[in-house]
């Protein structure tokens, strides 16, 4: 499947019903979304923001209660778990999977 670009998107309180239109049909072309009822993706595009990350980017720690629901549309996100080494006491970054658009990880 082909990357969907959404860098166009206007913030959510800027949409008129053309832009959650157009949104509507991009979240079609992207799997597992194009699953989904048409009344599903409305409300995505009525409320959902597009984020285009940098490389290295934390979106959420260990312990934090979740607030968001991210969808991996293009790229990959990798999961790491920060922990203590008992050696020296220093943090270290242990991978635990990696994500890649249409993946679907419960954890």
């Amino acid at each position: 499947m082909l990357p969907v670009d959404f860098s166009d998107c206007q913030a959510p309180c800027d949409r008129n019903l053309r832009d959650c239109e157009l949104i509507s049909c991009r979240l079609r072309r992207v799997e597992p979304l194009c699953r989904l009822p048409g009344s599903a993706l409305q409300q995505l595009a009525m409320c959902g923001f597009y984020e285009d990350l940098e490389k290295g980017v934390t979106l959420f720690r260990a312990g934090e209660q979740g607030r968001y629901w991210y969808a991996v549309l293009g790229g990959q996100l990798e999961v790491r778990y920060h922990a203590a080494d008992t050696k020296d006491g220093k943090s270290r970054k242990k991978p635990l999977f990696l994500l890649k658009m249409g993946d679907n990880k419960n954890q």
